[in-house]
């Protein structure tokens, strides 16, 4: 009887494996060409690739008309290498995601099998990282460095875990480094690895940490002095003025962890318990180093301004491996069918409460529609068109982009008494001078860089008129709810 259960339970976690798999691919390949945005920065995400399409550079000083997100320039000359044979558009950016994604869902698969050699452990670690789709804001797909930066991540992970020789060494440190041209947020998951390879006795843990220092630091010196300090000024000295809000301190610990996962969370835990008191220091240091980095980096990453639910996608492909390993051990450990079966049933108890509605996270037939009449309306207009939270609409209708509103507010936020002083005053000498014919802005209480600015609007130009006559339409699928909402005239 009991392994007829079993052998039930076995294939509930193939199913679940195959369904959340199933579901993401379903939502991704829907809204693949979806020609508006998913998420409200994609827009701009977007014009920073075309840039390198037109051969224009990436960092340069802000300005109205244009400032580059604070991210390095890895994902978006890999959009601009898909977009020379997709075309321009928003397809691009999600077919690197989307690809990223699937080479992440096989990484997973990989290194629980290495580690354990079995294939239930490797089906709970697909399944439950796949599962984690709505919880990281559906963002495995959307055009934006995340997916493509943990696909980096977790490559240079399952190398060093692995590999014994020198080149094994090499590979894991221009891999990392390669993620950090991704996403700076790599640092903070490198310093931990960095320490544990100072301490290990392991050659290609040595041949990784002078790898990836050595790397990292001739291709930064490298990058700065092509933009001429620009890239050193957008990916460090910017981020580094953002501040943590302590209500997300312990939210994340408390909702994001143990409510949400917390049964994939406490298995990493006891993973790395059993490996202390088996003294196998070599997979605990580096299991805790992975820790300490993707998690604690996810931790402080989502509690910054700004923060959001993407940023809890390393976390859960970390836990997703532990999680997986962790039920091997148990198994090694504890011989009793019983007690076997109870673990296989929390075990899907944590992955039956990842289950979703795909069609919940797809935009709709009258979203396309009115998105379409806003371009042809804004086409329409004699003059140019300011839309600083959604500038590729502008684009779209032959008008001249502007600088995204996220990017302006990174530099004012930033670097408040430095250049986001010229920055503002531009923008708003801008409104004065009635440059634009209309100005676009979003959803009231989604206040256009501040009080001030937004008030010259109301100053200088007529309205608002309401963009949409449907209170519910061309929303974002996912991140910040905003839309095109409120029409001033000249």
């Amino acid at each position: 009887m009991t392994r007829k259960m079993s052998w039930v339970l076995n294939t509930l976690f193939a199913f679940l494996a195959f369904v959340y798999v199933a579901f993401f691919l379903f939502v991704a390949l829907n809204r693949l060409g979806y020609p508006f945005e998913l998420e409200w920065v994609e827009g701009g995400i977007l014009l920073e690739a075309e840039r390198i399409l037109a051969g224009s550079p990436l960092y340069v000083e802000p300005s109205p008309a244009y400032v580059p997100f604070i991210y390095p320039p890895l994902y978006f000359y890999a959009v601009a290498a898909v977009s020379a044979f997709l075309g321009a558009g928003f397809t691009a950016l999600r077919v690197v995601s989307l690809v990223s994604t699937l080479l992440t869902f096989l990484l997973l698969g990989v290194w629980v099998w290495k580690e354990t050699r079995r294939i239930l452990p490797v089906l709970v670690a697909v399944a439950f990282y796949a599962g984690t789709y709505p919880l990281s804001g559906t963002w495995f797909d959307v055009g934006r460095v995340d997916s493509l930066f943990l696909m980096w991540v977790l490559l240079a992970g399952l190398i060093l875990r692995f590999s014994r020789g020198v080149l094994g060494g090499i590979a894991a440190g221009v891999v990392l480094s390669v993620a950090f041209f991704t996403k700076q947020t790599t640092l903070s998951m490198a310093l931990p690895l960095l320490v544990y390879a100072l301490f290990s006795s392991r050659l290609s843990a040595r041949v990784f940490l002078i790898t990836f220092v050595g790397v990292t630091s001739v291709a930064v010196a490298i990058a700065s002095l092509l933009t001429h300090g620009w890239f050193v000024y957008y990916v460090f000295y910017l981020p580094s003025h953002f501040h943590v809000l302590p209500s997300r301190l312990w939210r994340f610990w408390k909702v994001n962890m143990l409510a949400y996962v917390g049964m994939a969370f406490w298995a990493y835990l006891l993973l790395m318990l059993w490996d202390a008191v088996d003294r196998r220091w070599e997979r605990f240091g580096l299991y805790t180093a992975l820790f300490v980095g993707m998690v604690g980096s996810a931790w402080l990453s989502w509690a910054h301004l700004g923060g959001w639910a993407n940023d809890l996608m390393p976390a859960h492909a970390l836990l997703a491996i532990g999680f997986g390993v962790a039920i091997a051990e148990w198994e090694k450990r504890f011989k009793q069918e019983s007690l076997k079966i109870a673990l296989q049933v929390l075990v899907l108890l944590q992955l039956l409460t990842l289950v979703y509605s795909p069609r919940a996270y797809m935009p709709r037939p009258k979203d396309l529609t009115a998105g379409e009449n806003l371009v042809q309306r804004l086409r329409a207009v004699d003059g140019e068109v300011f839309i600083p939270f959604h500038p590729y609409l502008a684009e779209r209708a032959g008008k001249s982009a502007s600088a995204h509103v996220g990017a302006v507010a990174d530099v004012v936020r930033g670097d408040p008494n430095g250049l986001g002083i010229p920055l503002r005053t531009a923008i708003r000498q801008a409104i004065r001078d009635r440059v634009y014919k209309i100005i676009v802005l979003d959803t009231p209480g989604r206040v256009f860089l501040d009080e001030d600015t937004e008030r010259l609007v109301h100053d200088y130009y007529r309205g608002p008129l309401p963009v949409f006559k449907d209170r519910d339409v061309f929303f974002p699928v996912t991140g910040w709810r905003t839309r095109p909402e409120r029409l001033y005239r000249r």
